[in-house]
Parts: structure tokens; C-alpha cells; sequence
């Protein structure tokens, strides 16, 4: 990952929604780019290493069309982008199956705080299933990690961008009301994150299919790590619940115990 005029460059496989790697996810450059060592590159350093991962990236791509890779201009740590079209690696937007995962859990009377809304994948289809919703983002100028609380809102129902979910999880816990977001697996790993949790009893909705979401530019991800639902204070069944995918949009999913 590299810095240019306030620019940073990462790559990622076309149509991954999660790939947090400082170099490029093929074998022929695995562990060779943006390696700077301790050191700080001077621009004119950085400039000529990325005109050499730009040659890399266009020579694979010539040689392996059905498997392209592409550099994404996005910024470190954080999810706000400075390009107008929010292309960075946190700006996926969720399909109505994986929303339709929580909704029997959300009581109708709740109303909801969708904090990451994006393109409004899930406020309109919480709003299309009789759900009052309040939807804001930081790139419409409301940041979750430090804006108030909207008057009336019951509880959170949103996709947390995924590089700084300790955070997001933090913040949401430290609100104090039901929520059910969007994580990695992962997620109930690692110290920081098993300290969070710990605070809360979570409970964690599982599909049985990974979650394509939409892309930046409005394609299908194929993703490379299984996603979940992490809610806190919504009462479901059991610590885990396993379901599956509905086979049409106007199916309900089915806990596996259901056939």
C-alpha cells in the first residue's frame, strides 16, 4: 500500500470484497511489492514503484484474462474516500437474501438505524418489509464513530465497513441498544474483539452460503471469507443459528432444523 498526493493504492483480486494484503494476490508478486522496509520512500521512489506495480498488474492481466486484478484507490484505516465515488475497500453493498437472514429477528415495532447505508440496499428493503428506518453515512456527513444517537431509534441493523470494525463494535456496544451487524467470521476472534464481545452476550446468524456483495462499481464480489450476522440483545433462539439461503427473494430462510 502506498501514498501519493494524499492517494493510497492497494490491490485486490477483481471482485473480492476482502482482501487486506499490502501486496499483490498472485504468486508471481506475493511478498515483493510495497515492501519499503523501515525506512520512508522520497515520491519520486514511490511513483516509479507504482508505474512498476501498474506494468505487473497489466502484464497479468494480459495473461490471464478470466482472472484479472486490479489497483483500487482507497485510504488506510479508515472507510471515508476521497474520491466522490466512494471506491474504496469498505463500499459493498448487501443483497436483499442476506438482510432477509435478520428480519425475523427485528421486532416490526423497532425502529431502525441503518448508520452505514451506502446505496440503501438495507434501508429500502427493511422499509419495503414495514420497517420505520433511519439511514445515514459518513460520506452524507454523519460519522457513527462520533455523531449522536438519532431521537427514537430502537435499534442498529447495518453492514459495518470491515477495516475498522473494532471500532464500529465499540461504538455500537457502547450505545447500549439492540443492534445486528455484518461481520467476518472472524470477527469474535482475536483479543481486542474477544474483550468486546465479553461485555455483551452475542449471538451469531450463520448462512450456509457465502454473501456476494455488490461491488464499487456495481458488480458481483466473489467472496473469499464467510460472513455473518452479530447481534446483541435480539433475543434469537439460540447463541447460533444456522440458516439457509431461501431459494427465491420471496422465500423466507429456514434454520437447518426446518427440512
Amino acid at each position: 500500500m502506498v501514498e501519493i498526493a494524499q492517494a493510497t493504492y492497494y490491490t485486490t483480486c477483481e471482485g473480492c470484497c476482502m482482501n487486506d494484503q499490502f501486496e499483490l494476490d498472485v504468486p508471481e508478486c506475493s511478498g515483493t511489492p510495497f515492501n519499503w522496509g523501515t525506512s520512508e520512500p522520497s515520491e519520486d521512489v514511490l511513483r516509479a514503484e507504482v508505474a512498476r506495480i501498474r506494468q505487473v498488474v497489466a502484464d497479468w492481466n494480459k495473461a490471464h484474462p478470466k482472472n484479472k486484478i486490479s489497483l483500487t484507490r482507497g485510504v488506510r484505516e479508515n472507510y471515508k474516500v476521497d474520491d466522490p465515488t466512494r471506491m474504496g475497500r469498505d463500499d459493498f453493498q448487501t443483497p436483499k437474501w442476506a438482510i432477509d437472514l435478520v428480519i425475523p429477528y427485528i421486532p416490526k415495532r423497532y425502529v431502525v438505524w441503518e448508520c452505514c447505508e451506502g446505496k440503501g440496499n438495507i434501508v429500502n428493503h427493511l422499509r419495503d418489509n414495514g420497517y420505520q428506518v433511519v439511514g445515514t453515512d459518513i460520506k452524507t456527513g454523519t460519522d457513527f464513530l462520533t455523531c449522536p444517537v438519532p431521537d427514537g431509534v430502537d435499534c442498529i441493523v447495518t453492514n459495518f465497513p470491515f477495516s475498522i470494525m473494532d471500532k464500529m463494535i465499540e461504538r455500537a456496544i457502547n450505545i447500549g441498544i439492540p443492534f445486528a451487524v455484518l461481520l467476518p467470521i472472524t470477527a469474535m476472534a482475536e483479543k481486542k474483539r474477544s474483550d468486546l464481545w465479553s461485555q455483551v452476550r452475542e449471538q451469531v446468524i450463520i448462512p450456509n452460503e457465502r454473501i456476494c456483495y455488490e461491488t464499487p462499481t456495481g458488480g458481483k464480489s466473489s467472496p473469499q471469507l464467510v460472513t455473518a450476522w452479530y447481534t446483541v440483545g435480539l433475543n434469537l433462539p439460540r447463541d447460533i443459528v444456522r440458516v439457509k439461503r431461501p431459494p427465491t427473494e420471496s422465500a423466507q430462510p429456514k434454520l437447518f432444523e426446518e427440512d
